[in-house]
C-alpha cells in the first residue's frame, strides 16, 4: 500500500473493466437485456446528459449494437475520469464486481482507502465465500493486510477491541451444511433470520435452514460490522481444527 492512493492507475483498471463482455445475469433472464451482467452496466439502457436522449446498446433481438456501446463508453469513461476519490470511483463499479475491483486496485490504495473500499465492497457482495475469483484464504490475506483503524467505524472498532478472548458466534445456512463461509455474526436471533430468509419469502415454514455455533479465539476475528452484527471470521480455525461446529437450532 501507499502512502496516497494512486487515482490514475486506479481510473485505468476502471476503464478496462469497459470492455468485459456483456452477459446475461444469473439466474433468471428474462428481463435480458434490460438487466445485464458487468462491471460497470446493469442495463442496456443509457441516458446521455449532453442531449437529454436515452438509447440502448442491445437490439430487440438480444444483439449488441456496436456503435451505441461504443458511445455508452464514452459516457462511461468520462464519469471515470471526471472521479476525484476512489470510493466514488468504487461506486461507479456494480455491486456484484466491486470486491473484484477492490482486489486489482488495493495495491495502489492508501491505508484509509484499502480500508474503506474492502469494507464497501465486502459489505456490498451478497455471497463473498461463494464467488469463483476469491478463495477464503484470499479474503483473509485481505483482511490481515488492511489497518483496521480504517477498516471499521470508532464504535465497531470499539466492539471489536472489547471482545472477550473466546467468542461465541453464530452463522445461518439455508442450504444446511456450512460452506466455509466467513460472515457469522454474535446474534443467534440474526444467523435464524438468513438460514430461514429464503423459505420464509417464498411461503415456506422457518424450519428449513440450519444454525451452526462455534467458539474462537478472539485473533481469528478479523473484523467486525455493526449492520448485523457481523463477524469476520478466519476460517482456517477449522481447517487447524482450533474449534468445532455445532447445531443450535434447524
Amino acid at each position: 500500500m501507499k502512502k496516497e492512493t494512486d487515482l490514475q492507475v486506479c481510473k485505468e483498471i476502471a476503464e478496462s473493466l469497459l470492455y468485459v463482455d456483456i452477459e446475461k445475469p444469473e439466474g433468471d433472464s428474462s428481463f435480458w437485456p434490460m438487466i445485464l451482467s458487468h462491471p460497470l452496466y446493469n442495463s442496456c439502457i443509457v441516458f446521455d446528459q449532453t442531449d437529454g436522449q436515452m438509447f440502448s446498446f442491445v437490439s430487440d433481438d438480444g444483439e449488441i449494437i456496436d456503435y451505441n456501446l461504443h458511445r455508452a463508453n464514452e459516457l462511461m469513461l468520462e464519469q471515470i475520469n471526471d472521479t476525484e476519490y476512489i470510493f466514488h470511483l468504487l461506486m461507479l463499479i456494480n455491486k456484484p464486481y466491486r470486491i473484484v475491483f477492490f482486489d486489482l486496485v488495493r495495491e495502489g490504495l492508501s491505508d484509509e482507502d484499502y480500508g474503506e473500499c474492502l469494507k464497501t465492497s465486502w459489505l456490498d457482495s451478497e455471497f463473498p465465500s461463494r464467488s469463483p475469483n476469491f478463495s477464503p484464504g484470499d479474503y483473509i490475506e485481505m483482511f490481515k493486510n488492511c489497518n483496521k483503524q480504517f477498516l471499521m467505524s470508532e464504535k465497531e472498532l470499539e466492539v471489536y477491541e472489547n471482545l472477550p478472548d473466546k467468542v461465541e458466534i453464530f452463522r445461518g445456512e439455508s442450504s444446511g451444511e456450512y460452506n466455509m463461509g466467513m460472515s457469522w455474526t454474535l446474534k443467534k436471533a440474526t444467523a435464524k433470520w438468513f438460514a430461514n430468509r429464503w423459505s420464509e419469502k417464498y411461503g415456506g415454514d422457518d424450519s428449513g435452514g440450519i444454525v451452526y455455533s462455534t467458539t474462537v479465539d478472539k485473533s481469528r476475528v478479523l473484523a467486525y460490522f455493526e449492520g448485523e452484527e457481523e463477524i469476520v471470521l478466519d476460517v482456517s480455525v477449522f481447517e487447524d481444527n482450533e474449534t468445532e461446529l455445532k447445531i443450535v437450532n434447524r
